[in-house]
């Protein structure tokens, strides 16, 4: 049975949106003077009031302090944690990113090389073997000995006393890191302080298990050098079978519930949400340690396909890769070390806008676009909420209700902005944007267990539905021929062999090739998207997006 399609009067839904509007800014204007007037520093901040009440709160960022140089890549130190049984197929991950000569750090192994590692390969960070742990894990009978070594990692690191760093990087030896927006991010904050600098895992239940209020460390965690000095101090008079603790994924936790934090590195115990989107953070006023905990750090605990996860990455720099043996190659037809050289080429030549994605639409073909920089390009057959300026919603308003009302009166999609109730002709394959941003669940958990898996909403794959399945496009090229733009082609992964999103609009399945052309210069504000236009000439099968920075009045729905 087919049902009939709900309509509603579109005069009806100007003047609700129309109300909606009104009251929408009252409301936020009564918030704020509530937030404003009659809260106090006092009063317990609750999880929904803490957002804003950060907002107008002294900032809690903590800027390099004045007339100190820049932050520059020798600044940082990693330290990366490995074991000779796994440093045959995860060299070639480190030697992807490191920087023989500039870039600074060690790979600490559990036993002294073999002959089949000699002599040691001058792309590799120079190798350490770790301390013998064997007589502390013994006398604090811990239940993880691995969580003991990650933890005496710092105190073996920091004891290289290597000159002028600022930061330790530590890390384990499967994760690739992005070594330009490191050093980006980790100048914004005052190395002379006590800081600590992680991030979340996408599993629900590990962060649950392990606490939401700290940074996981193989994706890599970042820690002042005064921070690591004074853990240095307590840690070689740290007493094990009367402190117990556990080392949980880069941050110390009590074990057996002992409120005697080892190293004097207290609980947070004040979640705020900083005004940017990508940091959550919390302070340790106790010993005036702020920790900042980066929501869209890599730590990938997922397993399988994550090219939909990859996909969606948000305005945010990407910071790690990590966990990359328990993952698919992110590209066709390549093998995992493959597909890490190939996304490295992207990192090259951009690494402030890799990954991230970027949304825009097609009217006339009502296709939408999500292209995550350096990796993949999506097209769909179906406008997922269209951008408008002020100018569409003033013509929006001058519409006359009679016209609209007129059965006899097709209005067509790129003669009427598209606003969220909006009824015209094909609206049923309109959707929020915010769709969009939801990864495809290409992949899976990291462990079997109930749902929710995620921290995030996901979308799940729309197998047959050609409204809603992509058609696929992988980075081929990245080309930076010298002028004032950088071209990356994408190319068609395999044929979606769907029809037709539906009659109104056209199909995409001739399309072979995307190609982006992007500003040269680096992303350094991220405060908002960037926009793009697309062009097409309709004897090609390449489609061409220029990314391009918003108007004033742009906004994105």
């Amino acid at each position: 049975m087919k049902f009939p399609k709900h309509r509603f009067p579109a005069s009806n839904c100007l003047r609700s949106l129309r109300l909606g509007k009104t009251l929408a800014i009252s409301g936020v204007f009564l918030y704020l003077t509530f937030l404003l007037f009659f809260t106090k520093s006092y009063w317990p901040a609750s999880g929904f009031f803490s957002p804003f009440q950060q907002i107008f709160a002294p900032s809690q960022t903590t800027p390099p302090p004045h007339g100190t140089s820049p932050t520059n890549i020798s600044h940082l130190v990693f330290g990366l944690s490995g074991s000779l049984r796994t440093w045959r197929h995860r060299k070639a991950y480190i030697e992807s990113w490191w920087r023989p000569s500039v870039t600074r750090g060690y790979i600490y192994l559990d036993a002294a090389p073999t002959n089949e590692f000699l002599p040691w390969s001058a792309a590799s960070p120079p190798y350490r073997v770790f301390d013998d742990i064997s007589k502390i894990v013994e006398e604090s009978r811990h239940v993880a000995p691995i969580q003991v070594r990650m933890l005496h990692a710092i105190l073996e690191v920091h004891r290289e006393g290597d000159q002028g760093v600022r930061w330790y990087v530590m890390g384990d030896d499967d994760s690739i890191f992005f070594v330009d927006n490191w050093v980006d991010v980790l100048a914004k904050y005052d190395h002379t302080k006590y800081i600590y600098i992680g991030g979340h895992s996408e599993s629900l239940q590990s962060n649950f298990k392990n606490s939401f209020d700290q940074g996981y460390g193989g994706g890599g965690i970042a820690l002042s050098y005064p921070l690591i000095s004074a853990m240095v101090k307590d840690l070689e008079a740290f007493d094990f079978p009367d402190k117990s603790a556990i080392w949980s994924s880069g941050l110390v936790v009590p074990f057996y519930q002992q409120w005697q934090m080892a190293f004097k590195i207290c609980l947070p115990q004040e979640f705020l949400t900083n005004t940017d989107n990508f940091l959550r953070i919390t302070q340790c006023g106790h010993d005036n340690i702020y920790i900042y905990i980066f929501v869209e750090w890599m730590q990938i605990d997922l397993k399988g396909d994550i090219s939909g996860f990859l996909s969606s990455h948000p305005q945010a720099p990407l910071m790690s890769l990590h966990h990359f043996d328990r993952v698919d190659p992110i590209f066709p037809s390549m093998d995992r070390f493959q597909s890490v050289k190939h996304l490295l080429k992207s990192a090259k030549v951009d690494q402030s806008r890799l990954l991230q994605q970027t949304i825009c639409y097609h009217r006339p073909t009502n296709w939408s676009f999500s292209v995550s920089w350096g990796y993949s390009a999506h097209i769909y057959e179906k406008v997922f909420f269209c951008y408008k300026s002020s100018a569409d919603y003033n013509l929006k308003n001058e519409i006359h209700n009679d016209t609209i009302n007129d059965p006899n009166m097709t209005l067509q999609l790129h003669e009427v902005p598209l606003v969220e109730g909006f009824d015209v002709e094909g609206s049923s394959e309109v959707l929020p944007r915010s769709i969009l941003k939801r990864p495809l669940e290409t992949f899976r958990p990291w462990k079997q267990q109930r749902p929710p898996y995620y921290m995030f909403n996901t979308r799940l794959l729309p197998f047959k539905d050609p409204c809603n399945a992509p058609h696929v496009f992988f980075m081929e090229s990245v080309e930076n021929f010298g002028g004032n733009q950088i071209v990356s082609t994408y190319v068609r992964s395999s044929p979606r062999g769907l029809p037709t999103c539906s009659s109104g609009n056209h199909s995409a399945n001739y399309i072979s090739t995307v190609r982006v052309l992007s500003p040269a210069t680096k992303l350094v504000q991220i405060d908002r998207s960037e926009c793009c236009d697309i062009m097409q000439s309709s004897d090609s099968n390449m489609v061409e997006v220029k990314f391009r920075a918003c108007m004033d009045d742009e906004i994105l729905g």
